[in-house]
């Protein structure tokens, strides 16, 4: 089966929210309500994150280049980050305006129309939700994606529930105080997207992948294939894995043989990091100890 792209799985999320973002808008025009139109702002908001992950996505899986030899991986990051700084501020606003009504109140009408929409946002925004998390793989992107909505599905509930409140209540500072609860949880996911981000483009190490490098390493000391290793970097850039390493043999074997050795590891690394990219340096002795002082 062909493994769907990003830039395949964005397609989906550009769709919904444009036609979140317009129905939503319309309806929260037409009624009044205040937490509508601030989650209607928000699907327009992600339409255009979805449009510039987009190309970010397919930018990023390009081909490295004589220029730029490690390839275009840092560019879901630098997106991530502008997307992060974004959707951030746009939850104060949403915030802010949501003490606004609470202060200053307002009119909301037609609610049982406004509680059909929130149902169908819902039910499409947790379709997507479930579909980009089936085809997220390792995309910052994506994960990107994933935040948003995964946002958006929770404040649909809150505002389902909020509309509910106002009909049967008849209080309309409800519908600001949901306006400033769904402002913040948008505050608060695009700082983790903004931090996640700069985790990544400042060449944060990856956990999971130098787990598994290591276990092959200590799989290859115990078998006598080397005895042993230091200096293990694990980054991710984009799709593309980096992993660096200094192997250590003893210093009676060939250099023919050695690098023979540190073939068939490189090959055990790559069976089990996709897109990996491995750059082993071979010491006939240990002198991690010795470089690390100097």
């Amino acid at each position: 089966m062909t493994k769907k792209t990003p830039e395949s799985a964005i397609k989906i999320s550009l769709l919904a929210s444009i036609v979140l973002g317009m129905t939503k808008l319309f309806v929260g025009y037409t009624t009044g309500s205040l937490a509508i139109l601030v989650s209607a702002v928000d699907s327009i908001f992600d339409f255009f994150s979805s449009a510039g992950n987009f190309w970010a996505a397919r930018k990023s899986r390009a081909q490295p280049t004589t220029f730029f030899p490690y390839g275009f991986g840092k560019i879901e990051g630098i997106f991530s980050l502008f997307q992060g700084m974004v959707v951030t501020g746009s939850g104060l606003i949403f915030a802010v305006a949501g003490v606004f009504r609470i202060l200053f109140g307002g009119e909301v009408e037609y609610l049982p129309i406004a509680e059909m929409v929130m149902v169908f946002s819902i039910f499409v925004t947790g379709s997507l939700v479930f579909f980009l998390r089936k085809n997220r793989g390792n995309s910052l992107i994506l994960e990107a994606e994933i935040s948003h909505y995964s946002s958006d599905f929770l404040s649909n509930f809150a505002i389902l529930a909020g509309i509910f409140a106002m009909q049967l209540s008849g209080k309309i500072w409800i519908d600001g105080l949901i306006s400033a609860v769904i402002g913040s949880v948008i505050f608060f996911s695009g700082g983790k997207i903004f931090l996640k981000s700069i985790f990544s483009l400042l060449d944060q190490q990856a956990e999971l992948e130098y787990k598994i490098v290591e276990k092959i390493f200590r799989k290859n000391i115990a078998s006598g294939i080397i005895t042993n290793f230091h200096f293990l970097r694990v980054r991710r850039s984009g799709e593309r894995v980096f992993v660096e390493a200094h192997l250590v043999f003893t210093s009676k074997i060939s250099l023919n043989n050695a690098h023979d050795r540190a073939d068939k590891i490189e090959n055990e690394v790559l069976e089990k990091i996709e897109n990996g990219d491995v750059i082993f340096h071979l010491d006939p002795i240990d002198d991690s100890k010795k470089i690390a002082k100097s």
